[in-house]
């Protein structure tokens, strides 16, 4: 019936890396509303300095995307995905709020994840037609996870010295 595993199985590591967060969802709590806003506007922030600064600083690759956005839209738009990242983290691992390699790994994975349905869902046709159809899937994976490593690691920062 079940499968029997050693006490030194790698899978058992993993999920004890993984599974460890009990989630505000599970304790009946919401996520802190400072987060969600703070994480908003860091997102938001980087999306209009990206469209602002001239290349390289700036994007290069979205500069087609940018030209259909308005500076404010791109950056509501980008602000709102990260903030429901944030909810997303907040629920399932509340640790990630604080500031670990732990977190930074599980920030890059989820935040690479979230790529998936903004790409497949239809919601966001610019950005597929712009970005996930213009750069490979693994480099867009990587390019989002790694901007949500950038976001948490300035979040992590706001939150220590600045609000």
């Amino acid at each position: 019936m079940g499968v029997e595993r050693s006490q030194s199985d790698p899978f058992d590591a993993l999920l004890i890396f993984f599974m460890c967060d009990t989630g505000y969802a599970t304790r009946g709590m919401l996520p802190p509303a400072d987060g969600i806003v703070r994480s908003f506007v860091i997102t938001a922030a980087y999306d209009v300095a990206l469209n602002l600064l001239p290349p390289p600083v700036g994007a290069v690759i979205l500069r087609p995307y940018f030209e259909k956005h308005t500076v404010l839209a791109a950056g509501l738009i980008a602000g709102f995905v990260g903030a429901v990242t944030f909810c997303l983290l907040a629920f399932a691992l509340p640790s990630t709020l604080r500031p670990s390699w732990r977190s930074a790994i599980l920030i890059f994975i989820v935040s690479a994840l979230v790529g998936f349905p903004m790409q497949y869902s239809g919601i966001f046709p610019h950005l597929n037609a712009h970005y996930y159809g213009k750069i490979p899937r693994l480099q867009s994976f990587a390019a989002d996870g790694l901007s949500g490593v950038i976001v948490a690691c300035t979040y992590w920062l706001c939150q220590k010295y600045i609000i």
